[in-house]
Parts: structure tokens; sequence; C-alpha cells
């Protein structure tokens, strides 16, 4: 059964999400996309979960969109545990990991600042 979310989850992003966005940069000029997923984060999944399910469509997604010059960031991972006693501070770090892979790029400080650091691979360009 397993196997059959991860085909459908594939398909969902190879057949629906990739040339939706693919319209959407032909029609409006739109060359960056940032979708909003906010239940993909802690403690509405886990992090093994947002490892499973959540970031390897990330990048699928990313992946279908680069070479056609569009660049994907999608917020996964956030940690909104709201009880300071359940703060673990391992779970944070692989929410952060995880918000890493869905941006795409690396970051060198968290929240965004002035430590950022820039997307490990040239922004996309629209210009031919």
């Amino acid at each position: 059964m397993i196997q059959v979310r991860h085909q459908l989850f594939t398909w969902i992003v190879d057949e629906a999400l990739t040339p939706y966005m693919k319209a959407m940069a032909a029609y409006a000029g739109v060359n960056l996309i940032l979708p909003a997923d906010a239940w993909s984060c802690y403690p509405n999944l886990t992090p093994d979960l947002i490892d499973e399910w959540v970031v390897p469509y990330i990048q699928r997604l990313q992946g279908n969109l680069y070479p056609h010059g569009i660049y994907c960031s999608v917020p996964c991972g956030d940690y909104c545990e709201e009880r300071l006693e359940k703060f673990d501070k391992q779970t944070l770090w692989r929410c952060f990991d995880a918000q890493t892979r869905g941006a795409g790029a690396p970051w060198r400080s968290w929240p965004w600042g002035a430590g950022r650091t820039i997307p490990s691979r040239p922004w996309p360009s629209t210009s031919t």
C-alpha cells in the first residue's frame, strides 16, 4: 500500500503540479514559486514523515521545474511546539534540516537575516 501512495505522490508532482507551475511561468511570467505547505510542520508531521513524504517530493518538483528556469522553494518542517516542557532540541534541528532541503539551498543561519547564504546553485534565468 505504501508503494501505491508513493506512486500517487509522484503522479501529483509530475502530472499535476509541474505542468500547472510551468503554465504559470508561461502565461504569467513567474520564475519563482513559493507554494505554502503549512501542514507539513511539526507536530502535524513527525520529522520521519517529513523526510519520507514531504522533502522527496519537494525536491522532485524542484528538479522538474529548474530546467525550465523556474525556482521553487517550499516552506516545510517548521517546528511549532507550543509547550516549553515538550521542546526537543534534536527534533528542532531535524526540522531545520528539512527546511533546508525544502528550500533547495543551504542556509547559514535561521531565521532569515544577515547570515543567510546565497543558494548553492545560480538562480534560473528566464532570459533567452
